[in-house]
């Protein structure tokens, strides 16, 4: 962050306009929201720094204005779960209704979901492949509820033939479930008038839930990856 700001010099000055923003942003690489942030971030170290009695100089009093413009930052809204189960309901039949059950029922990710194979359905458990990191497996094991339960059962026989066990679960590609979900969520939020509504705000909907019923920090934070 330091040899970052490094390039926009000393943030000194009464009053930052959108413009001066912009043109600190493009000489550190980041966007204006992004830049807005991180200085925050250190001016808040920086200050507690000195609380904790390093001998460090003073960072100037002016704080940066709050950039809040929609041109940096896309609405977004968290449905409820009415409101989530409506919008699975206007998504068309076949695999983007049954994704959309699946991001719905258990908070994971359409990336996750679209590269879901019919081994990684075992009884009541999904098993979803994310990207590892330290701390983080490779495989996140989510439960799979009554109602997902059927729709998978239903899907499956639904199938021309008998899936085999490293077939894709949605019988597309995973690039192509992305992009449709993104298409048909759009579509499903407008004849719903529901802006802001996109497959992640299926996550945030489950999310939300496992919160207002208190789970344990460490049952959400297996759950949901995080």
């Amino acid at each position: 962050a330091v040899r970052k700001l490094g390039a926009i010099g000393n943030v000194h000055g009464l009053d930052v306009d959108k413009t001066t923003l912009q043109s600190w942003a493009e000489a550190s690489g980041w966007s204006p929201r992004t830049l807005e942030l991180r200085v925050y971030l250190l001016r808040g170290v920086w200050q507690w720094a000195i609380d904790e009695g390093l001998d460090l100089p003073a960072l100037p009093s002016v704080e940066l204005p709050q950039v809040r413009p929609d041109v940096y930052r896309r609405q977004r809204a968290t449905p409820t779960q009415a409101q989530a189960a409506a919008i699975v309901a206007r998504l068309p039949e076949g695999w983007p209704r049954v994704c959309g059950h699946i991001l719905l029922n258990t908070g994971c990710r359409v990336g996750e979901a679209a590269k879901l194979r019919w081994c990684d359905w075992r009884g009541d458990a999904l098993h979803l492949q994310q990207k590892a990191s330290r701390g983080k497996p490779a495989i996140r094991v989510v439960p799979v509820n009554q109602a997902l339960k059927k729709v998978l059962d239903d899907w499956r026989r639904s199938q021309p033939e008998a899936p085999g066990p490293l077939a894709p679960l949605l019988r597309r590609r995973p690039s192509t479930v992305t992009s449709g979900m993104r298409r048909h969520m759009r579509a499903a939020r407008q004849a719903l008038g529901m802006p802001g509504v996109s497959p992640h705000a299926l996550r945030r909907t489950g999310s939300t839930r496992l919160i207002a019923q208190r789970v344990d920090p460490k049952v959400y934070q297996d759950l949901f990856g995080h």
